[in-house]
């Protein structure tokens, strides 16, 4: 029986002179008391909306995690941080019920990963990396009266607040709509402006002094940071290589070596594509991004008998 062996060279370049869409700061939260106040949103109704943005949790904290909570809805890592969920509430008066969505794997921690929660018209959906994730919303019981919106805690306006976020957050947007997959794509690869239409509020985290986090939608909903310092920590850039960019270091990987696959599965005639997922990242302050090529070389070979192998 032959086997079809592939001969896989990996190809990496880092180039310098290429600009990080999301800026160069985020704010690192302690998961203790620090939190950003956004309490112009109060009173703010939405029946359609889209919550976006970026997280770096760095592990349990022995609390819930809220990521942004407002009187709309809430994007929050549980307690064991074997979930990220988002709920919407239709009032949140201590009477009316919430919708949830949920992802159903543990959230990793020390790694940048893009959330979108979107909901309206009996319609919710969680994405995650720009992949649905949950769009089988649960209904449930809610006896909460929140009156707050603060990003990084739960900001509980009828109880201690004891929920903050241990981690890292960046590029955080509202929208008066329920954006689709590609325009969450879109978000999430080529960042925003500010001036897109639908923002309610959008924050850059690129502010990088200072206790104020400014809303970059021209609507005035300027964050106050309390306790979180800034971080250079950024999300990684989905970069392309452009006239810009010097070639500054290559490396090629080979791997050969028992790395086939049966021929059965691989055949003649047929197109084959290879995902490479990785990410590159650096404190320089003159943006290097990575770029990656491949070449996949197609060969049938013989199997080798038992008493022809090596020891």
């Amino acid at each position: 029986m032959k086997k079809s062996m592939l001969n896989l060279y990996l190809l990496l370049l880092l180039l310098i002179g290429a600009t990080n869409v999301f800026g160069d700061h985020s704010l690192s939260f302690d998961g203790v008391n620090d939190y950003v106040d956004i309490n112009s949103l109060v009173g703010t109704a939405l029946t359609d909306f889209t919550y976006s943005g970026w997280y770096k949790t760095n592990g349990p904290n022995g609390d819930e995690q809220p990521i942004i909570n407002t009187q709309n809805g809430q994007v929050t890592i549980n307690t064991e941080q074997t979930t990220l969920y988002a709920a919407a509430y239709s009032q949140r008066n201590g009477v009316s019920p919430r919708y949830r969505v949920e992802t159903t794997s543990n959230v990793p921690a020390n790694e940048w990963h893009h959330f979108a929660f979107t909901a309206g018209a009996n319609t919710y959906k969680l994405y995650i990396d720009g992949v649905l994730i949950d769009d089988s919303e649960v209904e449930e019981p809610h006896n909460s009266i929140y009156a707050n919106s603060e990003i990084g805690a739960h900001g509980r306006s009828n109880g201690s607040n004891t929920s903050f976020f241990n981690g890292l957050l960046d590029n955080l947007s509202i929208w008066d709509s329920q954006l689709s997959q590609s325009q969450i794509v879109e978000v999430r690869n080529s960042g925003l402006s500010g001036s897109e239409v639908g923002l309610v509020a959008y924050w850059d985290f690129n502010d990088g002094t200072g206790s104020v986090l400014s809303d970059l939608s021209g609507n005035g909903h300027n964050g106050t940071v309390h306790e979180a310092v800034w971080s250079t920590d950024v999300p990684p850039t989905t970069g392309e290589v452009s006239d810009a960019d010097i070639m500054i270091e290559q490396h090629t990987l080979s791997f050969t070596q028992y790395s086939y696959i049966e021929s059965s599965v691989l055949e003649d005639g047929a197109d084959y594509y290879l995902v490479v997922s990785d990410s590159f990242s650096t404190s320089s302050t003159n943006g290097i991004d990575a770029a990656y090529y491949y070449q996949i070389n197609y060969q049938p070979v013989s199997r080798q008998s038992n008493s022809d192998k090596i020891a």
